[in-house]
């Protein structure tokens, strides 16, 4: 199966915020972090502390709830900026030993044996080779039937583990 696709900013810096925010320490942290300074907060009532630590939950809310995220969406789009593979229109040519990527400055080809896991997305499907390795397939452009072909390919293919991301 054949087709074209391409990875808008805005795709990718969603995704990116999706990775971030999908494990549970990064929700987790922040919440703990602001339950401690409120319970202190409550525990010492005295003026001069209440101040002090008035200044720290602030400052503790200010890194959790803007900070971080600013962070994921600065690197994301420096990412993104720096690729040039991101910037081009690909083609896309999937069969049930693999599939074919070519671009205007490379080409490459990747068997399923090679990835770990497959993971759907609302706007890609993630081939995964190792823990931090992400090889990604745009379904932009892509029809329900399309999809459906590109999902029957997918289950076929007994090496690579499938799961749903972010639905």
């Amino acid at each position: 199966m054949k087709f074209r696709g391409a990875i808008t900013k805005e795709e990718y810096i969603r995704l990116e915020m999706g990775f971030y925010y999908s494990k549970p320490g990064s929700i987790i942290t922040p919440l703990v972090i602001f339950t401690c300074f409120s319970v202190a907060l409550y525990y010492f009532r005295n003026d001069a502390i209440f101040n002090q630590i008035l200044l720290l939950m602030v400052m503790s809310g200010f890194m959790s709830f803007l900070f971080i995220p600013a962070t994921v969406y600065a690197k994301a789009n420096r990412v993104w900026k720096n690729n040039r593979m991101f910037h081009e229109t690909l083609d896309y040519e999937v069969g049930p030993e693999g599939f074919y990527v070519e671009g205007l400055s490379f080409s490459s080809t990747f068997t399923f044996d090679k990835f770990l896991r497959l993971v759907e997305s609302k706007h890609f499907f993630l081939f995964y080779s190792d823990k931090f390795r992400v090889i990604l397939l745009p379904k932009g452009g892509l029809g329900a039937d399309e999809l459906t072909q590109l999902r029957d390919i997918f289950r076929k293919v007994s090496v690579i583990k499938t799961k749903k991301l972010f639905q």
